[in-house]
């Protein structure tokens, strides 16, 4: 079985989550995705 190792950074708002996955070492990071936030989903 081959393992690998990834780094993922969450940058949280009120608005969205920005998701970045970067690979062991010094490499940049790449945007992996942008979540918008629905504040009715999470309501009571």
């Amino acid at each position: 079985m081959l393992n690998t190792t990834k780094y993922v950074g969450l940058d949280v708002s009120k608005e969205m989550i920005a998701v970045a996955v970067a690979d062991p070492g010094r490499g940049a990071p790449g945007h992996w995705a942008t979540l918008k936030i629905h504040r009715k989903r999470f309501a009571n």
